[in-house]
């Protein structure tokens, strides 16, 4: 089953084009926005797109319709990859005829019923389309219909090929794919929503993560920011320089550099505590530092997840041959 994109929007018609999903586009010319050109240009670069694309050659009566289906080709268009669509009124069949026999591709589009479906097959229309929304407003049931045009073409042999339009949700292209309808048109929100479903969705994402933690390295996601404050400077010195490193956490080293702890917002909360508004002014050198917990530049980030989990902490110091060289939040595994 093909898919046709239904879209009035530029920016939706380039994403599908890119993606090379879809068969073909169903263009409304005087509908699409964002693109000030001529209606010429405009069909002209649509064309371009698509493998092929559906086309609006409009008139009231058949003569106006084939005037404008060979207007357009004489503008630029290649009749063999352009399917000119109009609705299957009395005139439309009537132009359809004409411009089959000139070997023209017709699309006869709002079929209401199956001998309509029926007059458009004998006039030689390569496509026709079933409104699915607009039919089932009025009661009817679209899908029926279809699955009886669909027979009735193999039945007598005829070569047109049945596509389902305004379809409104994936239960609509569940159903053409049960009936062997030949294509539908949707949006591309729609065509994209029809790839996806929230276990396939979860056990990508899952998959993903597993194999970032067995791959990626600590180094690989480590931060530019690396936090530090020495043992003889304040609290309040501390507190800015977490401020800076966004990571509510800051490494204490020793005059050598060697580390000798680490101070956290819930270091700052607890010593609040205790001391009250004079907590700023205490040196760090006084604090009980506990020995911090650390995880080399080049463990994997299974490692440091087991150890987040297991010591329940927020952030691991970071080192290389011994010496500091950043702080893993647990936010970085994300």
């Amino acid at each position: 089953m093909e898919i046709y994109l239904d879209s009035s929007s530029i920016a939706e018609i380039n994403q599908a084009a890119e993606s090379m999903l879809c068969s073909g586009i169903n263009a409304r010319l005087a509908s699409i926005r964002d693109l000030e050109e001529d209606s010429s240009r405009l069909a002209n670069h649509i064309s371009s797109l698509f493998p092929y694309t559906h086309l609006e050659a409009l008139g009231e009566l058949a003569h106006e319709i084939t005037h404008e289906a060979h207007r357009m080709v004489h503008d630029g268009l290649d009749s063999e990859l352009v399917v000119f669509r109009f609705p299957a009124t009395f005139e439309g069949i009537l132009a359809c005829k004409k411009l089959t026999s000139s070997g023209m591709q017709v699309h006869l589009e709002l079929i209401g019923n199956l001998q309509q479906a029926w007059m458009a097959m004998e006039a030689g229309a390569a496509w026709i389309s079933i409104p699915i929304g607009g039919l089932q407003e009025q009661g009817l049931d679209p899908m029926a219909m279809a699955a009886e045009c669909i027979n009735m073409a193999e039945l007598h042999g005829y070569t047109t090929k049945v596509m389902l339009v305004s379809l409104q949700h994936n239960e609509h292209i569940r159903r053409a794919i049960e009936i062997g309808a030949h294509a539908v048109s949707a949006p591309w929100k729609l065509i994209k929503s029809a790839a996806e479903n929230s276990w396939s969705n979860n056990g990508a994402r899952q998959l993903l993560d597993h194999s970032r933690m067995i791959t990626l390295r600590v180094k690989d996601v480590l931060r530019k920011a690396n936090p530090t404050i020495r043992t003889n400077q304040t609290i309040l010195e501390a507190v800015v320089e977490m401020s800076r490193g966004g990571m509510g956490a800051v490494a204490i080293l020793e005059a050598d550099g060697k580390i000798a702890g680490v101070f956290t917002d819930g270091d700052l909360r607890r010593q609040l505590e205790t001391h009250g508004k004079d907590v700023l002014s205490i040196q760090l050198s006084t604090l009980p530092l506990k020995r911090p917990i650390t995880i080399s530049a080049d463990a994997f980030l299974l490692e440091a997840s087991k150890i987040f989990k297991e010591r329940r902490i927020d952030n691991i110091l970071v080192t290389e041959n011994d010496q500091l060289v950043g702080m893993l939040d647990i936010q970085d595994l994300n």
